[in-house]
């Protein structure tokens, strides 16, 4: 018996082409199903990365609606977010307190930048505070939420271990404010 090479059959240079294409439209359309575009926000272990502010509460917390996926489907929820490394002053929550000063100023711009806007999320090492509400760095119009508060004078910094990402960004935005004596700091 003799030895026979195989031999590669030798496609005609249009099937080339055509498999080739078929290959390339497979790939770039995203045929694998764990990849496949949908309008739920990207998973972090956190919470949402992308959401629509649909409450401002004060000048360092806001409610946004995100849509999350499900183990069968895709929902809409609310998370309430407090704004990490700023602390605004304080808005009243009864009629006997009174709002702390420079309050409404702080909510009224917050509102200003993020009301009814699509805002991005980013967190830190821990998720949530004492009160469960989700701690993040949000953006919008691709600006960063908490350092516009801390360096208009909005807020003061506030740093709580474990959540450090950033923290000497944020000390110099405050001490930029103090010497200028910006918003509360005037």
């Amino acid at each position: 018996m003799s030895y026979r090479p195989y031999k590669i059959p030798i496609l005609p240079y249009k099937y080339m082409t055509i498999l080739l294409l078929a290959t390339v439209h497979s790939v770039s359309c995203g045929t694998n199903d764990s990849h496949s575009s949908n309008s739920a926000t990207a998973p972090h272990h956190c919470g949402p990365t992308t959401g629509t502010v649909t409450k401002v509460y004060d000048g360092d917390t806001i409610e946004i609606s995100a849509e999350v996926e499900t183990e069968t489907t895709i929902e809409t929820k609310t998370f309430k977010i407090r704004y990490l490394h700023v602390d605004s002053p304080e808005i009243a929550h009864n009629e006997s307190e009174r709002d702390h000063c420079f309050a409404q100023e702080a909510f009224r711009y917050n509102e200003y930048l993020v009301s009814n806007k699509e805002v991005s999320l980013e967190y830190d090492q821990s998720c949530y505070d004492t009160y469960h509400r989700l701690l993040a760095f949000v953006s919008v119009d691709d600006q960063v939420v908490n350092q516009l508060l801390l360096s208009r004078g909005y807020a003061k910094l506030l740093i709580i271990e474990p959540n450090t990402k950033h923290r000497d960004t944020y000390e110099k935005l405050q001490l930029n404010a103090q010497n200028s004596n910006a918003g509360l700091w005037g």
